[in-house]
């Protein structure tokens, strides 16, 4: 929500006890680092601590850090406290990684710190990496093909299972997006929602308790989180990451109807409704550049999404999609993509799909979302369930009263009070 962030991967994520991590000390003419230390308190931040002695007083300590795969480089200048003599400082600094700052674990973080003291003389150090890492489980890796799943408390019969499946349905994303190599992807799997809400990035309190849902894919570091041993959640998640991939750090932004259409086409067994019974009520493809609303605008954001991609490639054909996506690649915008490829932009191609009968033809009675039913869609079932057992109630009721007390009845030899109750049932049903 399908949709929307970081890279080579340990996850323990480490709420728990903070675990101090050091690295060699180093050195510059003037000015040695003593000790490097950091420590993960998930899903807060990381905390880094150095420890510097030098022969001029310390001017400023800067911490440059950026995600290990292809972050921007950010920098902040750490605070310190100078200790006896003034020469020997403690510097330190908080990197949030919840909020605006979210870090999905599984995040590698490069970091390294320059140094400087009033004489002019700088130390830089070596680039180091942190894992952003949960260790409330003992993690296990499994690989199945393209992807590393790491898992915990899970029987390694069933994920080997599931690996030999998963092989395949990766293989047909790798060849429909005709990616040649592909960076290491890993997904965390967490066992229930319970244990992998402070895992995932902040949703509205109703998103969340309605658990519309159950992963997210972060392209910056080819990770993905998800719930439980679900191929198609799988799938879907990992086809975002090969996506972004095949698109390259070059390609225009995709708006999310493309993004989610293609994740929710690449699932195994999609079934996606047809442009005739979505049109109806979908908003315009144009209008659909992120994902957003209540729980049901998802699922119908989500619906039409599959619906379009999969109109797309099954009626243009494999190869058209892939020059499509070739163009996207290089730069070249939605638009001006699609009319290259295809010979129609947005609106036009939103209009052919509203006219396809191409997938699952909904009835009255089908919904077009895979999401949570509403109360609404049940309302008329209940009323007619209800009437029928307050008419059933009420011939019990009148049968044992007329057992008691004989009924006068009228020339057709039938009670009209009790046909008066009937004819009413028969107009309300």
């Amino acid at each position: 929500m399908v949709a929307v962030v970081v890279v080579i991967l340990v996850l323990v994520l480490g709420s728990l006890a903070p675990r101090p991590e050091f690295v060699a000390a180093s050195s510059h003419p003037g000015i040695e680092i003593l000790s490097d230390q950091w420590e993960i308190h998930f899903p807060d931040a990381i905390t880094f601590s150095l420890a510097i002695e030098s022969d001029a007083p310390i001017k400023q300590v800067r911490l440059n850090y950026r995600n290990a795969t292809d972050g921007p480089l950010t920098y902040s200048y750490a605070p310190f406290e100078p200790g006896e003599p003034v020469q020997n400082v403690t510097a330190s600094f908080r990197l949030s990684t919840t909020g605006s700052r979210y870090l999905p674990p599984g995040t590698v973080i490069q970091y390294r710190y320059v140094i400087d003291d009033v004489l002019g003389n700088r130390l830089e150090t070596p680039s180091k990496a942190i894992e952003y890492t949960d260790i409330r489980f003992n993690w296990k890796s499994t690989e199945a093909g393209l992807v590393t799943l790491m898992h915990h408390d899970i029987s390694q019969s069933r994920v080997d299972a599931l690996a030999r499946e998963l092989k395949p349905e990766l293989y047909r994303v790798q060849r429909l997006l005709e990616l040649n190599s592909n960076e290491p992807v890993t997904g965390f799997l967490y066992n229930g929602f319970d244990e992998a809400i402070p895992a995932f990035p902040y949703q509205s309190n109703t998103i969340t308790e309605e658990q519309v849902f159950h992963g997210f894919a972060y392209p910056a570091s080819n990770v993905f989180l998800g719930i439980r041993l679900d191929r198609g959640l799988i799938v879907h998640e990992a086809s975002h990451l090969l996506l972004r991939q095949r698109l390259g750090p070059s390609s225009t932004t995709i708006p999310s109807w493309l993004d989610e259409g293609f994740a929710s086409h690449m699932e195994p067994n999609s079934r996606p409704y047809s442009g005739i019974s979505l049109a109806p009520t979908s908003p315009p493809l144009r209008l659909m550049s992120g994902v957003s609303g209540s729980p049901q605008d998802i699922y119908q954001f989500y619906a039409k999404s599959e619906s379009v991609i999969s109109y797309l490639i099954e009626k243009y054909g494999e190869e058209s999609f892939q020059q499509f996506i070739a163009s996207l690649s290089r730069s070249v915008a939605v638009e001006e993509a699609l009319t290259i490829t295809y010979g129609f932009d947005i609106d036009e191609l939103d209009l052919l799909w509203s006219e396809s009968s191409h997938g699952i033809l909904s009835t009255g009675s089908e919904r077009v979302s895979t999401g949570p039913p509403s109360v609404l869609l049940y309302l008329d079932t209940w009323l007619f369930g209800g009437l029928i057992l307050l008419a059933v109630a009420a011939v019990a009721v009148r049968y044992v009263w007329g057992k008691l007390n004989p009924p006068m009845y009228n020339e057709d030899g039938w009670d009209d009070e009790l046909d008066e109750v009937l004819e009413d049932y028969d107009e309300r049903s």
